[in-house]
């Protein structure tokens, strides 16, 4: 995989800051801070389907590890809310660690690396596709376009007009392939369930496509999760049942989609139920869903955006960081990133 032009820059910007020691002394300053992760997967073992940014190898994440070993306290993301909530003080910065969908390299590949380190985590899991066969609508847009040759001269007349101006405008995308799956996703993204269906599969029949064989399970079973919990370092949290953005859907479906996960997690006893945390799909929430989350019972929720914390003010919208490979492939980099230098 090339290394861009902008991500040699940054890498040489923050090994300047990390050799001069500004780095290491803006850290020991930062605020509490919650870390975000997706995937964890050897490049060996890349999928077809994964999004751009969505996924960190082994090695980088067990320098992340040696590194918040070195240089933080991590604690579980109760500890850490109620570490702020009672203005507690501590040595070393703060962290909490957080895995987003419930995905199967988790356990695979995060897990031991975790055990390893005794570094707790929490793992926010969409119910409805644990120990299933599903798979993201993300995932098979990525695939669809990553297989496809050319969308070039591709014309659509759907009866919906979303439907046929969104397949257009994908297809009429110019660039790399990395960069047409990014805007693609983002073009589909705020559509609601039902439409981001019928772009799928009108793309799949303009393209000749036939329906993916699922060979392996994308998500965690129950087996795995119930291993996980049982070592005393990793714990649950929600992130709906069945993965919609909440401001694509009507009050009644998000407060569906809340509860029955809610109700999964403490059956399975995942959660604690005077803790049961939350994480909103992509981020995307306003304060009609702060309130409906808190409303239903949870007790804490994180978004994908990073910033300073208040609680109790932001007890339903926690700041966190997300990582993703290329900008923290190294010691340097993920502190840098961690100060917020680079995006």
């Amino acid at each position: 995989m090339a290394t861009s032009p902008s991500l040699l820059i940054k890498s040489a910007i923050s090994l300047g800051l990390s050799y001069s020691g500004i780095l290491a002394a803006k850290i020991a300053h930062l605020d509490p801070i919650v870390l975000g992760y997706h995937r964890v997967l050897p490049p060996s073992l890349l999928p077809q389907s994964i999004q751009p940014g969505m996924f960190v190898t082994p090695q980088t994440f067990e320098k992340h590890l040696r590194y918040l070993v070195k240089y933080f306290k991590v604690v579980t993301l109760q500890d850490w809310v109620a570490h702020i909530e009672e203005k507690k003080s501590s040595s070393k910065p703060l962290c909490a660690l957080t895995f987003d969908d419930g995905w199967i390299d988790t356990y695979t590949h995060a897990y031991p690396l975790l055990k390893k380190y005794d570094i707790p985590a929490t793992i926010f899991i969409a119910t409805d596709f644990i120990d299933s066969d599903k798979r993201f609508w993300t995932d098979d847009l990525t695939e669809l376009l990553a297989s496809s040759r050319s969308l070039l001269g591709l014309r659509f007349n759907h009866n919906s007009p979303t439907v046929t101006q969104t397949c257009q405008s994908i297809c009429d995308y110019a660039g790399s392939q990395e960069y047409i799956i990014e805007q693609s996703i983002a073009l589909v993204k705020p559509l609601s369930p039902s439409l981001k269906n019928e772009v799928l599969r009108t793309l799949q029949t303009a393209l000749k496509i036939r329906d993916a064989q699922v060979i392996e399970k994308s998500f965690l079973t129950w087996t795995q999760i119930d291993e996980m919990k049982h070592s005393g370092i990793i714990n649950f949290g929600s992130h709906t049942h069945t993965h919609p953005i909440l401001t694509t859907t009507s009050v009644e479906e998000c407060t569906k989609e809340l509860t029955t996960s809610k109700q999964i997690i403490l059956d399975r006893k995942l959660a604690y139920p005077d803790f049961i945390p939350f994480c909103y799909p992509n981020g995307s929430l306003s304060e009609s869903h702060e309130n409906l989350v808190s409303s239903v019972g949870y007790h804490c929720a994180c978004i994908t955006k990073p910033g300073r914390v208040e609680i109790p003010r932001d007890r339903f919208k926690i700041p966190r960081t997300l990582l993703h490979n290329d900008i923290s492939n190294s010691s340097h980099l993920f502190a840098a990133r961690l100060i917020g230098l680079f995006s």
